[in-house]
């Protein structure tokens, strides 16, 4: 039998051993004339590390691994249906370029995002969506955030501010 997905002990130790491809999203919408920018964007309220010693809930961008045989735009589309729900994809295409880049780390680094599971190197897609968002998986909830009105850094988990502030600032300079 083919072999496909790893047992938690082998995750585990590849997790602490190797960085891990990614794929980060952060559905967005745009206002009545598309040139006047994104107006929303879209966060997941998920488990997340707080501070202190635990985990609780924070609002985050959705994500995850890019599997093997997967491309990178396959995953983000995975990503989008095993976290909103079958009834959401893409509007029009996945961009071929991400939107950014983003590294995570188990430990603080400076100008680093901090994931204490994982090293992690992330292509982030910013994508308009199509359907109604009804939360699975690690999502317990959806929602949009006009983008000035967008959750205090201590509520966001892995600190996903710092991704949402660059999306913005590379949607609007193109």
């Amino acid at each position: 039998m083919k072999r496909t997905w790893l047992g938690d002990d082998d995750w585990a130790w590849l997790q602490r051993t190797i960085p891990i491809a990614h794929v980060d999203v952060l559905p967005v919408r745009y206002g009545r004339a598309r040139s006047a920018g994104v107006s929303d964007v879209g966060l997941i309220r998920r488990l997340c590390p707080t501070r202190g010693a635990g985990w609780g809930l924070r609002w985050s961008l959705l994500g995850g691994r890019i599997q093997y045989g997967d491309s990178i735009r396959a995953s983000v589309g995975r990503q989008l249906r095993e976290t909103l729900g079958r009834g959401v994809a893409v509007r029009g295409t996945i961009p071929w370029e991400p939107t950014t880049v983003s590294q995570y780390f188990p430990r603080p680094r400076r100008d680093f995002l901090r994931d204490p599971r994982k090293h992690a190197v992330s292509f982030v897609y910013a994508v308009e969506l199509r359907g109604t968002p009804r939360p699975q998986g690690e999502a317990r909830a959806f929602r949009w955030f006009p983008v000035g009105r967008l959750p205090p850094h201590s509520a966001m988990g892995f600190e996903n501010w710092k991704v949402v502030d660059r999306c913005l600032a590379n949607l609007a300079r193109d």
